[in-house]
Formats: structure tokens, C-alpha cells, sequence
């Protein structure tokens, strides 16, 4: 009866394990020293990196005069200037019932998508991917400026966030924040 596995029968390759431990030995074995011939190993010490202080810039620093905490008042003149816009980098957190863990859910946000201009004379230009949205802005209740009949359409609330520094365009659901 004939073998019914493709290679040789195994005593035809019963010598070459023996063949190769033969010329291993004919090589020699590595010097293993005694447990008292060894001496152990001394890591170096690693010293903890210091990080330099770095000052703020307080010539790009917004003005305290620009926003106060509650946002009654608002020098508007800080607001006059060019703005990049970009969706901040976020992370929530999505409740899975049906499983015994939550799934976290994290937003890398976005390099600089638009631009928009804020003019002292009660206007703006938004340039957007669609092309540059013209029109007016005025003194809102809640926010110092909103932008009237913006990007899609809507009304977009224009504020400054004193936490991160970065201006703040939100529509009530959509936001972007923005640096000069």
C-alpha cells in the first residue's frame, strides 16, 4: 500500500537530523560560564527630561478688554481681522446596550477649512469651499457679533473662548473654532 501524503516516506530523511547534530558538535559549544563568573548587569541612570518654560507671546495674545466673562460687553475691534477656521478635534463617548462595554469615539478635527474676514464697517466675507459668502453682521444678545445669513444659510454666533483662546463661530449645533 502506498503512502497517501505528497512527500517521501520519513525514514529516507531519518539521517539528516543526525547529520546536522553531528556537524553542530563539530562546531563546538559556546562557553557557558559558572553562576560566580558572571557579573551582573548595571543600567545607567536615566534622568527625567525638564521641560523648558516657554512664556506666552503677548504680542498674539487676545485683549481681557476683548470679551469680559459674561460677554455684556465686547470691544468688537478684536474681532476685526482675518480668521482660519477648523473643526476642533474631539471624543465621546457612544453607549452600546445591547454589549457589556461603551465605545469610545474619537475626532482627529480638521486642518484650516475657511476663512472669514470680519470688517469694522458691519460687514464679512466667509471664504468657503463653495466660493466667498458676502454680508452683514450685527451686535448679538448672547454672543458679540452674529453673521447674518452665512455659510448655509444660517446665522452663525461669533464669540471668543478665553480657555483655549480661539474664536468661536457656532450656528446652534454646528461649531469651528478659529485663530487669527
Amino acid at each position: 500500500m502506498k503512502p497517501t501524503f505528497a512527500h517521501a516516506p520519513m525514514r529516507k530523511h531519518a539521517a539528516l537530523p543526525a547529520a546536522w547534530l553531528a556537524g553542530f558538535l563539530a562546531t563546538g559549544l559556546p562557553h557557558v560560564a559558572p553562576a560566580d563568573e558572571i557579573e551582573p548587569f548595571q543600567a545607567q541612570t536615566i534622568e527625567p527630561y525638564q521641560a523648558q518654560t516657554i512664556e506666552p507671546d503677548q504680542s498674539r495674545a487676545p485683549s481681557r478688554q476683548a470679551v469680559d466673562r459674561d460677554r455684556a460687553t465686547v470691544d468688537a475691534a478684536f474681532f476685526f481681522r482675518t480668521w482660519n477656521l477648523y473643526v476642533p478635534g474631539t471624543a465621546y463617548v457612544v453607549s452600546q446596550p445591547a454589549q457589556t462595554y461603551d465605545k469610545l469615539v474619537v475626532s482627529p478635527g480638521t486642518g484650516i477649512l475657511h476663512r472669514l474676514n470680519i470688517y469694522d464697517n458691519g460687514s464679512y466675507a466667509w471664504a468657503t469651499p463653495g466660493g466667498v459668502i458676502e454680508g452683514r453682521w450685527r451686535k448679538g444678545d448672547g454672543y458679540p457679533i452674529v453673521l447674518s445669513r452665512a455659510y448655509e444659510g444660517k446665522d452663525w454666533q461669533v464669540g471668543f473662548d478665553e480657555r483655549k483662546g480661539t474664536l468661536l463661530v457656532w450656528d446652534g449645533s454646528t461649531w469651528f473654532e478659529a485663530r487669527p
